[in-house]
């Protein structure tokens, strides 16, 4: 419906690096669709939406996106999606100068990536790419609150896991994306 429609048009707009349109598409999806009550891709827009915020340099506006598309996703129970957003939020986090909620955010990524359930190969590429993301998060927030042995911990977790991923399965998850 209208939602999607516009959710799909903020994309686009985003890869075309129309911040104005692609706020407006995004504010206006997340709107639509929670009328609607589709919660998870609700989320998807407030996440969105929240990343471009923080490639804009809006990083209050970024965190707050981030921080409903995390709860959307929480009272939905899609738990991956809520794991990408705290991801994000973690990240928003270490750019406001606030590292130790930045390090908060990352660690409960990873918790909640380990709680994913997957089914296929493209999803299971998809789950330890995110995972990988979220450990290296990690490892730069801790590295700012001076605790190295943390910070090299997590940061070897996530070369481990990246380095693990087959070119096969990223392809099966890319074709798998574009369905």
């Amino acid at each position: 419906g209208e939602g999607i429609a516009l959710l799909f048009q903020g994309w686009a707009s985003a890869a075309q690096g129309l911040k104005q349109e692609t706020r407006s598409q995004l504010e206006k999806a997340a709107e639509v669709l929670r009328e609607i009550q589709s919660s998870e891709a609700a989320g998807e827009a407030d996440n969105d939406l929240g990343f471009h915020c923080l490639r804009w340099g809006e990083l209050a506006e970024g965190a707050a996106r981030l921080q409903r598309a995390r709860e959307t996703y929480r009272q939905c129970g899609y738990i991956f999606g809520e794991a990408v957003a705290l991801t994000n939020l973690a990240r928003a986090h270490e750019l406001l100068g606030q590292p130790e909620e930045g390090l908060r955010f990352a660690l409960d990524a990873r918790d909640a990536f380990d709680r994913t359930v997957v089914a296929s190969p493209a999803e299971r590429w998809a789950l330890e790419n995110k995972r990988g993301m979220a450990l290296w998060t990690a490892s730069i927030a801790a590295l700012e609150l001076g605790q190295v042995d943390q910070a090299f911990g997590a940061a070897s977790q996530a070369e481990a896991i990246l380095r693990s991923l087959s070119p096969v399965d990223r392809n099966a998850a890319s074709r798998a994306k574009n369905m």
